[in-house]
């Protein structure tokens, strides 16, 4: 963007200047609140710093959906087409927000810290709406507002980043405070898995399908080359066993086709490797 912005100038301009054209003031974001409903719109604040100074900025209705993706805590961006009152930076018509330098990926929940990131492991309805993730532990997530709607929208599987979480009883709260929303990024491999967690690797290896002597269907392969068991669903999705024959029949039709599949689930350390509490995602 910076030299795009120095041909415009013939050249005739500095990079320091051609920076400065380029993206607009310079601000780090410290942090985002969830966007607010009221009668007559939707209204959004982010607390930018700049040269150790503190700055509101106010964004409403559709600037809150577009410009707003782009901040982030820890982000430092470029603004343009704006104006300051009273300490506010207001929008002029078209605020243009230009990402400088990404924000560090959020961690995986482990405790109760206010920022983390977590996989989405079980949903329920309502006010709040609860959301259960895991990460290096789990935990149950109440969200309200604008954070009720990522929430509805997130699936089982998905990594999902909060930030300005409040802890309450064990439980993390995510109110008009708190930014909720979904974010990239891969679990843990299943080799760092202590105790136990969220992980997520490529099935490396297939290596028995039986009925246990419960009658539960039990499968027994490798993730990333660490040893791992499922049972009863989770091994049933992973053979997709939609038929009446045994299933060590079924894992000679089929194993050609489920290994190298990627998988995501929660997992617990049992002797020399691992046992699968719940899957996730398989793709």
């Amino acid at each position: 963007m910076i030299e795009e912005t120095r041909r415009e100038y013939a050249g005739l301009i500095s990079k320091k200047r051609a920076n400065q054209l380029a993206y607009g003031a310079r601000y780090a974001v410290k942090k985002v609140f969830a966007p607010k409903k009221f009668a007559n719109g939707v209204f959004q604040r982010t607390v930018l710093e700049e040269n150790g100074k503190e700055k509101t900025l106010v964004l409403w209705n559709d600037e809150t959906r577009f410009a707003g993706k782009a901040l982030r805590a820890g982000t430092v961006v470029g603004l343009k087409n704006f104006y300051e009152k009273n300490g506010e930076l207001h929008s002029t018509k078209n605020l243009q927000v230009s990402v400088i330098r990404e924000a560090e990926p959020l961690p995986l929940l482990d405790g109760e810290p206010q920022n983390f990131s977590a996989f989405v492991t079980e949903k329920s309805g309502g006010e709040p709406f609860k959301l259960v993730v895991a990460g290096k532990t789990r935990a149950t997530v109440n969200c309200w507002d604008s954070n009720l709607e990522v929430a509805e929208k997130s699936g089982v599987g998905e990594r999902v980043c909060f930030e300005g979480a409040r802890w309450s009883e064990g439980e993390a709260n995510a109110g008009w405070d708190c930014l909720v929303h979904l974010c990239s990024g891969p679990a843990a491999k299943p080799g760092e898995i202590k105790k136990e967690g969220v992980c997520e690797g490529r099935i490396t290896a297939l290596y028995e399908a039986r009925q246990t002597n419960a009658g539960i269907l039990a499968l027994i392969g490798a993730v990333e080359g660490e040893r791992t068991a499922f049972f009863g669903a989770d091994a049933e999705t992973i053979l997709d066993a939609d038929c009446d024959l045994p299933p060590e029949t079924i894992l000679e039709l089929k194993r050609r086709y489920i290994k190298g599949k990627t998988i995501v689930f929660v997992a617990h350390r049992a002797g020399n490797g691992l046992t699968c509490k719940q899957l996730l995602k398989i793709s």
